[in-house]
């Protein structure tokens, strides 16, 4: 079963309700897959159709802070009673589904007690840091900006229900997610933002100095790691995991930007800088080794062979289209 408004800015939602009818339609006539249209805000709604789900997989969300800097209400009631929500018509369903909720690596704030170092092109963490190869759980939770605030919310609550309630909830912080079948906005996305600006040679806006750095996960990583954490439910009910790009495939805006000119002889059309969006993190990189402990879960899939895959879905889907 999909839930979904189909609200998603960038259109992608759509689109990719189209994709899955075209090479699934069958399965929806036979009645093995419903798609429904439906609101994370509207609970009733929520209720009927969760009453038998033995999965919940919670992925619906206001995902990016500048929508939330301009409309703080309407991020709040998306992403924190949202997701209240859905945890309420869960456990109202006795069926005790296995829960996943997908949070978000602003719920650790602007990272401010972390030491940076300033490179040619990228900010990085001290190597005399205890997190130089990432920031790991039990970093403080310091919450940046109203889409911090509101995914951290829903991070909570899922954590909390598991010991309250007893339900088998699991938190996935995640960030920096691309890959094929992203349709990305200048707010969301950005590793295929600045892949398809470049393809298109059209104008890219860089918000800050392009140092900035996040830990870049293939999708296929990302659902590997939805798998393993389902069979090992038992062991990681309650808990929060980092997932997502880890040192090796960390990545700044130019050094994105010298890989796409170097390996594809691609680049925009122009560069322009603009002042830095309110609570950027300057570097972000997953330290994730509570997956690979708790549920044996590594990223596979380098940066390099991520970036090839993305290029060419971008240039079929959407340079050519």
């Amino acid at each position: 079963m999909l839930v979904d408004n189909l609200s998603d800015p960038s259109g992608g939602a759509y689109k990719n309700m189209v994709t899955l009818l075209r090479h699934h339609g069958e399965d929806v006539e036979k009645g093995l897959l419903r798609i429904v249209p439906t609101d994370v805000r509207d609970f009733e709604a929520l209720r009927q159709t969760l009453r038998d789900a033995d999965t919940v997989l919670h992925f619906a969300a206001q995902v990016a802070m500048k929508p939330s800097l301009e409309d703080p209400i309407t991020d709040f009631e998306i992403n924190a009673r949202g997701t209240l929500n859905v945890l309420e018509a869960a456990r109202r369903s006795e069926s005790n589904p296995v829960m996943l909720y997908t949070s978000t690596n602003k719920v650790y704030g602007r990272l401010d007690r972390v030491p940076l170092v300033e490179k040619e092109l990228r900010w990085d963490y001290s190597e005399d840091s205890p997190y130089y190869e990432g920031i790991t759980e039990d970093y403080p939770l310091d919450i940046g900006g109203p889409y911090g605030i509101s995914k951290c919310a829903g991070d909570m609550y899922f954590r909390e229900y598991a010991k309250t309630y007893g339900m088998k909830t699991i938190v996935f912080r995640m960030s920096a997610v691309y890959g094929e079948n992203q349709y990305t906005t200048e707010v969301h996305g950005w590793v295929g933002w600045v892949i398809s600006r470049a393809l298109l040679k059209k104008p890219l806006t860089i918000f800050g100095d392009g140092k900035q750095v996040r830990g870049v996960l293939h999708v296929q990583d990302l659902i590997e790691a939805f798998e393993l954490a389902q069979k090992n439910i038992n062991r990681v009910r309650g808990e929060a995991f980092n997932i997502g790009g880890n040192r090796r495939n960390s990545l700044s805006i130019l050094e994105l930007l010298k890989l796409l000119k170097e390996r594809y002889g691609v680049a925009p059309s122009e560069v322009r800088y603009a002042n830095w969006r309110k609570v950027d993190q300057k570097c972000f990189i997953a330290n994730c080794r509570k997956a690979l402990e708790y549920f044996g879960w590594r990223q596979k899939i380098s940066k390099e062979e991520g970036i090839d895959r993305m290029i060419a879905w971008v240039r079929q889907n959407i340079a050519d289209s």
